[in-house]
């Protein structure tokens, strides 16, 4: 059987940091899920409909602007909690790393061109750290389901960046694809659905807090977005350079539930 899984992604960048966090729910458990995520939503004093923006609600300006306005500071990191908590022994989660650290002057050659790009030096850098992110997060959704066996659904970002600093422009989104060598299958994305799917707003929230979580120096709410972290418990992949090799994106994994 295939499309047994529906996988959503999405994507943060903080500081030298960005991480791309996908989260799986079995096809079958999916409306099991949402109502989860709208009874707490209620419990709240919020609508069902009021979408879920990690930034949006732990900023006091920005949730001023926003339904999100009847809650204060702690509440609004209670109701994130409340909704992570209800929901993650239903949920199957991955990170993809990218930490700019190691990228500092490493540059990548396009297979059979003199052509060489290099992720720190990109006008659209952020974009594409965010890409190679989603490179170091697919793998690890490959080997536990198959690509042949889950939909993915992203955060569609229409944003026009140049591809690799290559000449090769395109909206961010169509740079979301991974190509599985072992299993010669390609994962990538539905088409953009007419309304935003609602379990982009779970991948919104691990995307972020891992963003924080993981920084090497301390942030605002660090212990916070580490506890939402923990609760995921998300198999992560760093994606890091290999000196000397053919290609830059070499990945080191730990897998959290093996």
């Amino acid at each position: 059987m295939t499309n047994q899984y529906c996988a959503y992604g999405d994507e943060s960048c903080f500081k030298d940091l960005a991480t791309y966090a996908i989260v799986v729910v079995k096809k079958t458990n999916l409306e099991s899920v949402i109502n989860r995520i709208n009874l707490v939503k209620t419990e709240f004093g919020l609508n069902i409909e009021d979408f879920i923006h990690c930034k949006e609600i732990l900023n006091p300006s920005a949730r001023k602007k926003t339904n999100y306005r009847i809650l204060n500071d702690k509440q609004a990191e209670q109701f994130i909690l409340s909704v992570i908590t209800k929901i993650k022994d239903t949920v199957i989660s991955s990170v993809g790393i990218y930490n700019d650290r190691y990228f500092k002057n490493v540059g990548y050659r396009e297979e059979g061109t003199d052509r060489t790009f290099f992720p720190s030096k990109l006008k659209d850098k952020k974009k594409m750290w965010q890409m190679l992110a989603f490179q170091a997060a697919s793998p690890i959704i490959d080997k536990k389901f198959g690509t042949a066996n889950t939909k993915l659904w992203i955060d569609y970002d229409h944003t026009v960046v140049d591809h690799f600093g290559l000449g090769q422009k395109k909206q961010q989104y169509r740079s979301y694809n991974f190509f599985s060598l072992e299993k010669k299958t390609t994962f990538m994305p539905e088409p953009k659905p007419n309304n935003k799917p609602d379990l982009l707003q779970i991948a919104d929230v691990l995307a972020y807090s891992a963003a924080h979580s993981f920084y090497s120096k301390f942030c605002y709410r660090k212990l916070f977005f580490r506890k939402i972290v923990g609760l995921f418990n998300p198999d992560t992949s760093k994606i890091y350079p290999k000196l000397g090799g053919p290609s830059i994106m070499t990945f080191e994994y730990k897998d959290s539930r093996s």
